[in-house]
């Protein structure tokens, strides 16, 4: 009896086991109307699928989907009983590759689901074989004697014109014509440019490369050659920025409007020592002078100079330059640089007067560095000794014709005044500034008719109050070179009087 129960016992398991299955049975995908390969797309419309039971139309809307070469593409679902209908929203297209996909979550209307994920593939391309390339000219490494005249290229079939052109690319970058053979199995890359000798040339078609049925390159395809013996020295231009566009510097010829931070991108035609470049250098008269070399491409460098406004520079280059084929430059060259932009000209003290007294007519006394240590008389008669006068002090500044005027800030901080030995008090009361036509300055009459040059000229009017001590002593008249006008220009160098 014992060992009849252990055998009854795992039978009673396998029957159980095997009536869950006959009473339960997993859904499956009995047939898709879509049959496997190519199929043309202009034959279908939408996709049948047979099921082994009715379908639930949920679960089969979650479960259900299509790609376009990888891609989801949507469309529309209906469900009838133990079959079903996937309707594109917009039509198949031809040369792609699709794939149905039925997950595990597709249920019957009992809840039973499928065993495994139900995948079908088809393809509307005639033929899936990708194009090759089977010959290029010039060949890979190889070493032209000449600069190359074309590339030529042979593919294992038709090619999709437009494809190429995406595909292909060339570096050094250059424009190119192409010209495809009849049935397009060949191309021939032609420059329309004499291409620079002694450059290796590097050929790139990349995976874009498509035939006719859409088959694309299997992977990027690339080839070098080295384009012809270059005996010829590098040859380089400098150019600048004005008015926010680039201007290339003419040699040997004046060019004005350099501006006072100068920066400068010199560029040679091809790769060079960029590392050496800064010992064929030189600048008269000497200024700070530093060069930053593009070691990314080797064929340029950016010159930073602090140059002093209204000077004339020479900027020389040395001969000597060697190019990466060992060709130097031969002869020097000369870059005249003229430091003169009219928005950057500093303001300059180009006169100065002292009216002595209020006189019924004024009396202007001249003040600059050419008079210095002339003697000024307080007369006794308009500035007794300890009471204070009032008089006042005219600076005329020549600034740039681009500024408005002097800015009264800081010609307030500039303006100093300082008497020595006692001799007298100058006390500064009021300061204006202005234009010269403006009243203030009518006192000037024609005396600054003596102050040629471009420019535009205004002043400073400061009004003083002298108290006279009858002594003998030097007054030292100041403007500090923190004056500036309202651009930002300030003086080159402090203006001093005495």
């Amino acid at each position: 009896m014992r060992d009849f129960s252990r055998i009854i016992a795992p039978l009673a398991v396998v029957c159980l086991a095997s009536c869950a299955a006959l009473l339960f049975p997993h859904l499956e995908v009995k047939s898709v109307s879509v049959t496997d390969g190519f199929i043309p797309a202009d034959t279908l419309s939408e996709i049948r699928i047979v099921f082994s039971a009715e379908v639930d139309p949920n679960s089969l809307s979650k479960a259900l989907g299509v790609t376009e070469n990888g891609t989801a593409r949507p469309g529309t679902l209906g469900v009838r009983g133990s079959c079903a209908q996937w309707t594109p929203l917009s039509p198949f297209a031809p040369r792609k590759e699709y794939r149905l996909t039925i997950t595990t979550d597709a249920e019957d209307h009992r809840g039973n689901s499928l065993s495994q994920e139900f995948t079908h593939r088809w393809t509307t391309r005639p033929e899936c074989d990708p194009p090759r390339i089977i010959a290029i000219s010039p060949a890979g490494n190889s070493e032209l004697t000449t600069p190359w005249q074309a590339i030529t290229i042979d593919f294992s079939e038709p090619v999709d014109e437009a494809s190429f052109v995406r595909a292909f690319s060339l570096d050094p970058t250059a424009d190119f014509l192409c010209l495809f053979s009849p049935d397009f199995t060949q191309v021939r890359v032609i420059p329309q440019s004499v291409p620079k000798t002694g450059h290796r040339v590097t050929v790139k078609i990349s995976a874009d490369l498509e035939d006719l049925a859409g088959n694309p390159l299997r992977e990027s395809f690339v080839s070098t050659f080295l384009n012809g013996i270059d005996r010829d020295p590098p040859r380089f231009t400098l150019d600048t920025d004005k008015d926010s566009s680039p201007v290339c510097l003419l040699p040997s010829t004046p060019n004005r409007g350099i501006p006072r931070n100068c920066v400068l991108r010199w560029q040679f035609d091809e790769p060079v020592a960029v590392d050496s470049l800064a010992g064929f250098l030189s600048i008269s008269p000497p200024v700070s002078l530093k060069t930053v070399p593009d070691r990314q491409t080797g064929a340029s460098a950016v010159l930073q100079l602090t140059l002093t406004w209204g000077e004339t520079y020479i900027l020389t280059v040395k001969p000597g330059i060697v190019d990466l084929s060992g060709n130097q430059t031969k002869v020097p060259s000369e870059w005249i640089l003229v430091c003169d932009r009219e928005d950057e000209r500093p303001p300059e003290v180009v006169q100065a007067f002292l009216e002595l007294a209020d006189f019924p007519v004024p009396q202007l006394v001249s003040i600059s560095p050419a008079t210095n240590f002339d003697t000024i008389l307080f007369p006794a008669a308009h500035y007794p000794a300890g009471s204070p006068v009032s008089a006042a002090l005219f600076f005329v500044v020549r600034i740039s014709p681009d500024a408005s005027g002097i800015s009264p800030i800081s010609a307030m901080r500039a303006v100093r005044i300082q008497p020595a030995n006692d001799c007298a008090v100058v006390d500064i009361r009021r300061m204006d500034t202005g234009d010269l036509s403006e009243p203030l300055f009518a006192e000037l009459g024609t005396v600054i008719a003596g102050a040629p040059g471009q420019g535009r000229l205004v002043g400073i009017r400061v009004q003083l109050e002298i108290t006279n001590h009858d002594a003998f002593g030097m007054i030292t008249w100041t403007i500090a070179a923190s004056l500036c006008d309202d651009l930002g220009n300030t003086l080159q160098k402090p203006w001093e009087a005495i």
